[in-house]
C-alpha cells in the first residue's frame, strides 16, 4: 500500500462514519480503520502495529482537520443557517472529534463559537497587516 492508496483507505473509513451520522473521535476511528486490516505476523508484529496506529491516528486527525477548513457550502450547512455546520472539530475530553452539530452541547456550541470570535480577530489582523505589506511595495515601487 503506498501513500495515495493509505490516505484514500482511511478518507474512505472517515466518509463511512459520516454517512452514518456518527461522532467521530480520533481514537474510535483509528481503532476501527487498524481492526479492519488483518494484523501484522512475526516477531516485530507489536512494532509494526504501533506504527500503524500512530500512522492512522495522525492521518485520522488530518483528515478531521481538513474537512471543516474549507468556507461554508450548502452542502454542509444546516437548514435555514448561512454558516451553521452540519458538523464541528471538537476538542472532547482530550480527544479530537467530528461531531454532528445536533450531537453538541449548548456548551460545546458556545465555545466553538468563542473560538470563531478568537480566530476572526487573528484573521482582521492578519488582514491588516497583508494590507500594509501591500501598501509599503507600492510606495516602494512608486518611489
Amino acid at each position: 500500500m503506498n501513500d495515495r492508496e493509505f490516505n484514500a483507505a482511511v478518507r474512505c473509513h472517515y466518509d463511512k462514519a459520516i454517512e452514518g451520522g456518527q461522532v467521530i473521535s480520533r481514537p474510535w476511528l483509528t481503532q476501527q480503520i487498524v481492526a479492519s486490516w488483518s494484523p501484522p505476523m512475526g516477531e516485530d508484529a507489536d512494532k509494526y502495529l504501533c506504527c500503524a496506529y500512530r500512522a492512522v491516528r495522525a492521518q485520522v486527525e488530518k483528515e478531521i482537520r481538513a474537512s471543516h477548513l474549507s468556507d461554508a457550502d450548502d452542502a454542509k450547512t444546516l437548514p435555514g443557517f448561512h454558516w451553521v455546520q452540519q458538523r464541528y472539530a471538537i476538542v472532547r475530553g482530550k480527544d479530537l472529534c467530528d461531531v454532528p452539530t445536533s450531537e453538541m452541547t449548548v456548551s460545546e456550541l458556545r465555545a466553538k463559537a468563542r473560538e470563531l470570535r478568537r480566530m476572526s480577530i487573528g484573521l482582521m489582523k492578519h488582514a491588516d497587516e497583508l494590507e500594509r505589506y501591500a501598501d509599503i511595495r507600492e510606495a516602494a515601487k512608486a518611489g
